[in-house]
């Protein structure tokens, strides 16, 4: 597959994609929001701070029900510009086969062309919605993490990167 091949088909969906990406980043602003209020909540019962307990809790609970109403429009809006992808993607291919050459047909299995219809086509639609899209989400996740735990440890949070690749190999 070219790289122009698939620019194409996110210049189309481009609206789509640009506003999963951006619901999905605020759902890692959620996400990383959410352990911070709890750890706040946490310090002002300890410290017996009874004023901002009930601001904190309040807080705690809206970035939750933020972050829950987010990842169903996210997953809603994730799988619905998926549909429609693959269904330009298979209707594409489908007429691209079907210009094809008989003596196209006679050479190559049918198993091929059935796989590439089907499953391949679907690998690319869900990496678009599922991956690409979520791609900037992910990297503030990260970067928020990471930020947030050099905050808390700076010695673990600079081996992190060290660690962390070792670990998946």
């Amino acid at each position: 597959m070219r790289f122009e091949f698939l620019l194409r088909w996110v210049r189309l969906y481009r609206a789509r994609l640009l506003l999963i990406s951006a619901l999905s980043i605020l759902s890692s602003a959620a996400t990383l929001a959410i352990p911070w209020l709890a750890a706040q909540f946490l310090g002002d019962l300890v410290i017996g701070n009874v004023g901002h307990l009930e601001s904190t809790l309040l807080l705690l609970a809206l970035a939750l029900v933020v972050l829950t109403a987010i990842t169903i429009t996210v997953a809603i809006l994730s799988e619905a510009a998926s549909g429609r992808i693959l269904a330009g993607l298979r209707e594409e291919a489908y007429r691209r086969v079907q210009s094809m050459p008989m003596a196209f047909h006679e050479a190559h299995r049918g198993g091929d062309l059935l796989a590439l219809v089907t499953y391949e086509v679907g690998t690319l639609s869900s990496f678009l919605t599922a991956t690409l899209a979520k791609m900037p989400s992910m990297l503030v996740t990260a970067a928020g993490a990471f930020a947030l735990l050099f905050l808390l440890e700076p010695t673990l949070a600079l081996a992190m990167p060290i660690f962390v690749p070792a670990f998946y190999i």
